[in-house]
């Protein structure tokens, strides 16, 4: 499987033979583009809690355990442009995102040898604003305000929350950074444990006090 560098942009990894279906249908009627998209969702899975480090091959690589991954959009923080920790892929079929959403919520995400406590959903039409195919459903409609204009009070009004959303995303990120950080911590911290009960074994493995261990269980 190639990545596809011509088209399909929204996707940041997409197998190659999705890749005329796209084409073919971002160009259609608005029926037919909404009918293509509603069978895009539903092999679509979210998968939020992801890690800050977590790239598109290790995603992929990660989620064939559950089947063939067909497609995969990271999504970026619209301040910084840094991964968000948020992805939605697209597996072969409705039963394999089913089967990811399911295990998820049970075990831990093991991505990267590592285990991550990740969510799954199922994904929504509402999630792929911006894909083609949506984008050939929506007409926007835009005006410049002025200062005489009748809504220039409600235009400040919606730029003052917007400053203020803003500003608690900033915190929500740097909590977040805080967070991934204590646990990147303490999974290395771990790690090592392990790896020193590991090398500890291996020099006790012909000590005195293991053979007679294995001699009274293994006879």
């Amino acid at each position: 499987m190639k990545r596809d560098r011509e088209s399909s942009s929204w996707w940041d990894w997409r197998v190659r033979n999705n890749v005329k279906e796209v084409e073919d249908t971002a160009t259609a009627n608005a029926e037919e583009a909404k009918h293509a998209l509603e069978k895009l969702v539903e092999r679509c899975v979210v998968l939020d809690n992801l890690s800050p480090a977590c790239s598109v091959h290790t995603l992929r690589k990660a989620l064939e355990q559950f089947g063939k991954v067909q497609g995969v959009k990271l999504f970026k923080d619209c301040l910084t442009g840094s991964f968000a920790g948020m992805a939605i892929t697209e597996m072969e079929c409705i039963e394999q995102r089913e089967y990811v959403v399911k295990e998820l919520q049970d075990y831990l995400f093991m991505i990267g040898q590592m285990p991550r406590p990740a969510r799954a959903t199922a994904a929504t039409v509402e999630l792929m604003i911006d894909h083609p195919l949506r984008a050939s459903l929506r007409k926007p409609v835009g005006r410049l305000v002025s200062r005489k204009d009748p809504c220039w009070e409600d235009v400040l009004k919606v730029a003052e929350i917007e400053n203020f959303h803003h500003s608690l995303l900033d915190e929500l990120v740097k909590q977040r950074r805080e967070e991934e950080a204590k646990l990147a911590k303490s999974q290395e911290t771990q790690l090592q444990e392990n790896i020193d009960k590991l090398k500890k074994l291996e020099a006790e493995r012909n000590s005195q006090s293991l053979q007679v261990l294995r001699r009274f269980y293994c006879g």
